[in-house]
């Protein structure tokens, strides 16, 4: 039982402006600005506001995006997807809906930064996609990747 709305809380992530909740009951809430849609024709909410319906198992907060696992290792994103951030294979916002990425049993990492991501599956292979300015994907090109591009073939990172 929760006595206070914080004692129900088992993960938050936090990043510039936004913040994630992971709450007991699986149900996932945000508030801030940066990533998440408020309901209020804004893109922000100034109080915690419940994100999407449904059960999940973890929370990750990028620069530009949000991103939840569900608890059939489905995994979904939120925000601005500009230069393929989400890592789904076009650059559609995501600012009014969560956007199913694909099933990713056994995630171990996420992380995203400013328009771009990466993550280690569960075989322990490491993906990234997005912007790539800077050759932040890791491919060594400057060429944006608007899917996950496979990174070495090493499969304990």
């Amino acid at each position: 039982m929760c006595f206070s709305w914080g004692q129900c809380v088992s993960r938050i992530s936090v990043r510039n402006y936004t913040v994630l909740t992971l709450k007991t009951d699986q149900t996932v809430w945000g508030w801030g600005s940066g990533g998440i849609y408020g309901g209020n024709g804004d893109w922000f909410s100034r109080s915690p506001l419940q994100l999407n319906t449904g059960s999940f198992q973890n929370i990750f907060v990028g620069d530009d995006a949000v991103f939840v696992l569900d608890n059939v290792n489905n995994l979904w994103a939120n925000g601005s997807n500009q230069y393929g951030s989400f890592g789904n294979g076009n650059t559609s916002s995501g600012y009014y809906n969560f956007e199913a990425l694909g099933n990713y049993p056994g995630l171990k990492s996420l992380t995203s930064g400013l328009y771009f991501g990466a993550l280690i599956k569960g075989d322990g292979s490491l993906w990234t996609w997005g912007y790539n300015n800077s050759y932040q994907v890791g491919d060594d090109t400057t060429t944006p990747r608007l899917s996950p591009v496979h990174i070495g073939s090493d499969t304990n990172w």
